[in-house]
């Protein structure tokens, strides 16, 4: 039988906008990509897709309602990877809206210490139920070189589980992830890594 894909990064949320949402994950076995979502968690009654066979799955869902929270899963055109009710994330509302706005911004956060994961969960208790509208990274999200393994270890290891999957999430490199400094090139695996606003897109 076919190998079944096992999640290697995510699911994580990118570029959200009012009317928009970009979710991505990495498996280990190449499939296409589909997700499924809705305003309901027992009813995602809304589909997207990319049909391209790849183990780096970038799907953009469209037509979204303002400030409106949505739940959602992952997986292919054949079976369901991921999905349960902490995966869910609210819409931007539209700019210029008033209104009490949540974020969480850390830097130099990638070391798989557990000051990382103490920090990640405080702000848990901290913010309880509340809905957090945005995760900003301020850079060195993988520490020392910024590999991808050290990605895999350090950033997705410690915040796939459960911040990522409802935090939209607004990256920024550090020296670090440009291998310690010696790059500044677009290859190195940071860009892979995340999918961020290229013509204002998101406001």
């Amino acid at each position: 039988p076919p190998a079944v894909p096992a999640i290697v990064k995510g699911p994580y949320l990118q570029v959200g906008t009012q009317s928009s949402m970009v979710v991505r994950w990495q498996t280990t076995v190449a499939t296409d990509s589909k997700v499924m979502y809705g305003t309901n968690a027992a009813s995602l009654s809304s589909v997207a897709t990319n049909s391209v066979s790849s183990v780096t799955h970038t799907v953009q869902l469209s037509g979204l309602s303002p400030y409106t929270k949505y739940y959602y899963n992952i997986g292919s055109s054949t079976l369901i990877t991921q999905g349960d009710t902490n995966n869910y994330f609210l819409t931007s509302p539209i700019p210029g809206t008033p209104g009490k706005y949540r974020f969480w911004m850390v830097g130099d956060c990638g070391n798989a210490s557990s000051n990382q994961v103490n920090c990640k969960n405080q702000y848990k208790i901290y913010n309880g139920n509340a809905i957090t509208n945005g995760m900003l990274l301020s850079g060195d999200n993988a520490y020392s070189s910024g590999t991808d393994a050290e990605f895999n270890a350090e950033f997705f290891g410690i915040y796939q589980n459960d911040v990522l999957k409802n935090m939209p999430l607004w990256p920024a490199p550090g020296n670090h992830d440009y291998n310690n400094g010696a790059s500044t090139a677009t290859t190195v695996p940071y860009f892979n890594h995340f999918t961020t606003p290229k013509n204002g897109e998101a406001g």
